[in-house]
């Protein structure tokens, strides 16, 4: 018999009491990528293979955490993915002002309007206004991404809709926006959202495999194991140099076809790797705040790559300054989620009886 929505994710046996600790290093690897993208002086060839799946990644990851039965109706899923999303971007945009001005106006030779600044907040598009930090435009477009996934499981349980069959729905609309959209940005990336709901849905279901097949994907032999992995990889990269630079944010897809084999085969490459790999405590724990690199390293990369001392070896040298930029960082983020979690939107936990 066929298990509804809401029946498929409590019978998955999906425990979320418990952090997953090869998903936070899957996602802080995917966020040390993020980083490395982002450096002006990164090698062209290193950003193809780069932007062909880190940005995908996260969706996926976000989709396999993603939980139907948490939400009661449309309204609890906007209002709490508001609270973990847009709030973060609000506080984040803020804190990145400061660091954003000495980058810009002090160190280089830019003026921008206040007028810009509220443009490229409102919409969270660099290209219509002036954002304090390019990268936040994720987070407003994967709190629209969240809610319609929401939306589409929950008609699904309602029987209105097939939510796989609305995937398909979303890959035709992805590849129309790829066509008549390529390289014009949207408010929120409103016109990304089908592709990232693609993603998202991935993520979903992989995750739910996974459940359900652990004991067979873990006693796999490591010849079996190491093949697959290296034929994904194989697979998804030819795929990505074969389609050129992608990027969500602009709705640069090239081949559609080509863009999913490789941000698919080099996700699920990743995955199985992280899956068998020790834990790497630097890439977990960028993982676990992986907002906090989100909000804070563009200021960080760019204030080496513009301060006259740095900026030349910041251009010849931007693996060793992504490196640099990761782990600097954590000491940071250390200090912001153990004294001020608010400057990252995360809620101070209430204290009990004198006690944290």
């Amino acid at each position: 018999m066929r298990l509804d929505a809401s029946e498929r994710f409590r019978h998955g046996e999906m425990d979320f009491s418990q952090r997953i600790g090869w998903l936070d290093g899957l996602r802080g690897f995917a966020m040390l990528c993020v980083i490395m993208g982002h450096l002006s002086g990164m090698d062209q060839q290193a950003k193809i293979w780069l932007y062909s799946f880190h940005m995908p990644l996260f969706c996926i990851i976000s989709g396999a955490l993603f939980r139907y039965e948490k939400y009661d109706s449309i309204l609890a899923c906007v209002k709490d993915q508001a609270k973990k999303l847009l709030f973060p971007y609000v506080m984040l945009t803020i804190v990145c002002a400061p660091f954003w001005y000495i980058n810009h106006i002090v160190f280089g030779d830019g003026k921008v309007s206040f007028k810009r600044l509220l443009v490229g907040f409102l919409t969270a598009d660099q290209y219509e206004g002036t954002m304090t930090n390019g990268a936040l435009w994720f987070l407003p477009a994967l709190f629209l991404t969240s809610v319609v996934f929401w939306f589409l499981v929950d008609l699904d349980h309602k029987g209105k809709v097939n939510w796989g069959g609305a995937l398909g729905i979303c890959a035709a609309l992805a590849i129309g926006v790829g066509i008549f959209c390529e390289g014009k940005p949207t408010a929120w990336n409103v016109t990304g959202v089908p592709a990232m709901v693609i993603f998202y849905g991935i993520g979903c279901m992989a995750m739910q495999s996974y459940r359900r097949h652990r004991d067979a994907i873990e006693s796999l032999s490591p010849t079996v194991m190491t093949t697959v992995i290296i034929a994904l990889m194989s697979v998804g990269t030819w795929a990505a140099f074969a389609n050129t630079k992608v990027s969500l944010l602009v709705n640069d897809y090239e081949v559609f076809a080509l863009m999913l084999v490789s941000s698919l085969g080099i996700s699920a490459c990743l995955a199985l790797l992280f899956m068998n790999l020790p834990n790497v405590r630097p890439l977990t724990f960028a993982g676990r705040y992986s907002l906090d690199y989100l909000g804070l390293h563009i200021p960080m990369m760019r204030f080496f790559e513009s301060w006259r001392h740095t900026a030349e070896l910041a251009q010849s040298h931007a693996f060793i300054l992504g490196l640099v930029v990761f782990m600097m960082l954590i000491p940071v983020v250390y200090v912001i989620e153990r004294f001020t979690p608010i400057l990252v939107g995360r809620w101070p936990k209430k204290k009990r009886n004198g006690l944290q």
